[in-house]
């Protein structure tokens, strides 16, 4: 049989959690992938649309966790399930549905499933799931650190922080080092991820 929508494989970044997404409606498929790309702590490295290429993706790629929609051209999600835990024993999976609600979770798979989101409001309650699997690293960080984190993001300079705040540069300059400690990111990475974090995440 053809597949419409090709395999699609890229790099995966390190420190991420990377994300395997099997649907087979492409439409559905590129908004699932829109939504994942506004999460930082998650990089989408495959995109399949039938069993034979999710099978691929999940030997080559051991992803950490998998989007899956059980309906497939070629087969059943579940015989993905299976080939996932074996190359992703520590990954999670979220399950699409048409029938979340009857959906039964066969008892070898409860330790891999994190969700079942039913394909009628997929987004929204995807959107949930996601937020209570990865931990915001903002809400980790003092309420100073965030103050100077969010600052950082809008581009201000140390002088500007500490002028902004009424503390000294030397001060700004001790929390900044202990923010990018914290989120293991050298001083130039730090600038880059607070900018696209607060781009996304912190309102101002």
């Amino acid at each position: 049989m053809t597949i419409s929508i090709p395999l699609q494989l890229t790099q995966p970044q390190t420190n991420i959690c990377s994300c395997l997404v099997v649907e087979d409606q492409e439409i559905f498929s590129r908004l699932l992938c829109s939504l994942l790309q506004n999460y930082l702590h998650v990089d989408l490295i495959a995109t399949a649309s039938s069993v034979s290429e999710a099978f691929i993706a999940c030997e080559k790629l051991k992803p950490d966790l998998l989007i899956l929609d059980l309906n497939l051209p070629d087969g059943d999600g579940i015989e993905v399930a299976e080939v996932f835990s074996r190359f992703s024993p520590s990954g999670k999976i979220i399950i699409l549905s048409g029938h979340a609600s009857s959906f039964i979770a066969p008892p070898e798979f409860l330790d891999y499933i994190f969700g079942v989101v039913d394909k009628t409001a997929a987004f929204e309650n995807l959107q949930i799931l996601l937020e209570k699997l990865f931990v915001n690293p903002f809400l980790s960080l003092t309420p100073r650190q965030r103050q100077i984190f969010t600052l950082i993001g809008n581009g201000l300079q140390n002088k500007e922080i500490a002028s902004h705040l009424q503390l000294s540069i030397t001060t700004v300059e001790t929390h900044r080092k202990a923010i990018a400690r914290h989120l293991n990111k050298s001083g130039a990475e730090l600038l880059v991820y607070a900018a696209t974090f607060t781009r996304l995440y912190v309102q101002i």
